[in-house]
This record gives C-alpha cells, sequence and structure tokens, in this order.
C-alpha cells in the first residue's frame, strides 16, 4: 500500500527540496551529463562521476518516499528509476565497448537513452507538489476563517446572554427591592399623616 501523508507545509516543501537534489543529481554536472561527456570524451574519470549521481538519485528518490507519496507520485518514481536502471545497465554497455575500441558515434548508437519519460514525470511531480501545496494553503484558509465565524459567533452569545443577566438583574432589583421599599415608604408616610383605614398590603 501506498501510505498518503498529510503534514502541512514543511512537508510540501520537503518534497520541493527532495525534487531539486533529483533533478541534480540527473541533469547538468550529473548522471545524464556525465554518462554523454563518458561517451564522448572515453575519459575513465567520467564513470565514478555516473555512478555517484546514479547513487544520488536514488537517494534523493529514497528520501522523497520515506516523506509519504500518493499513487500518482509512485507511479512518476517508478518511471524514474527505469530511466536511471538503464542509465546504469549501459553505463556497463559503453565501458565494454570502450574496451573493444568502438568509436563515440558508435557506442553512442548502441547505448541511447530515452530521457523524455523521467522529464514528464518530473514535471508531474512538481505540478502535484504545487497542487498539494495550494490545497494545504485552501484548508488553513478555511480553519482560519471557521475559528473567525466561531469567535464571532461566541462574541454574540456573549453580548445576548450579558444583555439577558442585565435585564434580569434589572427586575430582580425592581421587584425584590425597590418596590417592596416603596410600600414600606408609602405605608410610613400615610401612617405619618394619621391615616390608618388601609390595608397592609403583602410585602415581600
Amino acid at each position: 500500500a501506498i501510505a498518503t501523508t498529510h503534514q502541512g507545509a514543511d512537508e510540501v516543501s520537503t518534497k520541493t527540496e527532495t525534487l531539486a537534489a533529483m533533478r541534480a543529481a540527473m541533469g547538468f554536472g550529473g548522471m545524464i551529463h556525465n554518462f554523454k561527456n563518458y561517451v564522448l570524451r572515453m575519459d575513465e574519470a567520467r564513470i565514478v562521476k555516473v555512478k555517484k549521481g546514479i547513487a544520488a538519485t536514488r537517494s534523493a528518490i529514497a528520501a522523497f518516499r520515506n516523506l509519504g507519496i500518493s499513487h500518482d507520485e509512485d507511479k512518476a518514481l517508478k518511471t524514474i528509476e527505469a530511466v536511471v536502471s538503464a542509465y546504469e545497465a549501459n553505463l556497463g554497455k559503453a565501458v565494454t565497448l570502450v574496451k573493444e575500441g568502438k568509436t563515440p558515434e558508435e557506442i553512442d548508437k548502441l547505448v541511447q537513452v530515452n530521457d523524455d519519460p523521467a522529464v514528464l514525470e518530473m514535471v508531474k511531480l512538481v505540478e502535484g507538489i504545487a497542487a498539494e501545496s495550494q490545497m494545504k494553503r485552501q484548508i488553513l484558509t478555511n480553519s482560519l476563517e471557521t475559528v473567525e465565524l466561531t469567535a464571532q459567533f461566541l462574541m454574540f452569545m456573549a453580548i445576548v446572554a450579558s444583555m439577558l443577566l442585565i435585564a434580569f438583574c434589572t427586575w430582580a432589583i425592581y421587584f425584590k427591592i425597590i418596590r417592596p421599599i416603596q410600600k414600606i415608604i408609602g405605608t410610613m408616610g400615610l401612617l405619618a399623616r394619621g391615616k390608618t383605614d388601609f390595608q397592609l398590603d403583602d410585602i415581600e
């Protein structure tokens, strides 16, 4: 099974860096460049450089896999690995042909490798990383919007709760404190004026 991980922007950044390392190991100054130079110049020092490029490419592919890959990324990496293996096999063939005294033109015809599939899959990897990055940014944006809406809702509820509490306190103070006091004061006023022909209300 192919693992798919979602670890945020750091993962996307690491995939971008790993892919850049992979391209450097394969491209100019790397595996393909040194392979072609070996075929043209028959310089044995290039053999070591080609092998280093192969090892570096495979190391980058392994590092990319360790980050967690999708099905499409796995397919792309397998295509790139196939091209790397083709260069590795043809390097051995080229070395043998050099020893047999073949010319660079003859060797080049016998050890040609089609790079197009690897190039195409690398482009797909770049596009996939860009799409993944966009998706993560959208998820983050949506999360921030959700947090903002939640905060606004909580603030609204707090304001409503405060208004209800104020209304309740106002009611309680008036009916439980002010109104009974007013009744007491009114009753005392009547008594002070010598009026006793009234019925006392129940004062709570």
